[in-house]
């Protein structure tokens, strides 16, 4: 990933949470002293930049809720980024496993995933920062 890239989205006020093949992972800093993974991505495509946004309804908080019913909640929440020319391109069950004991899952996070492809990259931190501003997990 380019490092240009990345000192130009640190310039701009983001921080990096990490690099991954192929994008940027930005910071959702929750207080001073903790950082977590905001769910907003950042990749160069072709045609400029790409805007990722990963919407996430976890099953630990729905007992008894079935697979339809926690993507539809995902879905609920990806509905927002529609209004801002984002396309949902992406759903997904990821199950989040124990790393102390492999084999054993301790939730499953219900996930759909939206983007905008823009062509420069001040439209591309303008479409990041209305990102923050949306609940994108429950």
């Amino acid at each position: 990933m380019s490092t240009d890239l990345k000192k130009k989205l640190v310039a701009a006020g983001f921080e990096i949470y990490r690099t991954l093949p192929g994008s940027i992972a930005l910071v959702e800093r929750v207080r001073e002293n903790l950082i977590l993974d905001s769910g907003i991505r950042l990749a160069p495509s072709a045609k400029g930049f790409t805007v990722r946004v990963i919407f996430r309804a976890e099953g630990r908080g729905f007992p008894g809720e079935t697979e339809e019913q926690m993507l539809e909640r995902a879905r609920g929440l990806a509905s927002q980024a529609a209004v801002h020319d984002f396309e949902t391109v992406a759903q997904d069950v990821v199950p989040q496993m124990d790393p102390s004991h492999p084999g054993i899952e301790l939730d499953r996070f219900f996930e759909v995933t939206a983007e905008r492809e823009v062509l420069e990259l001040e439209e591309a931190f303008a479409a990041i920062r209305v990102a923050f501003g949306w609940l994108r997990s429950v």
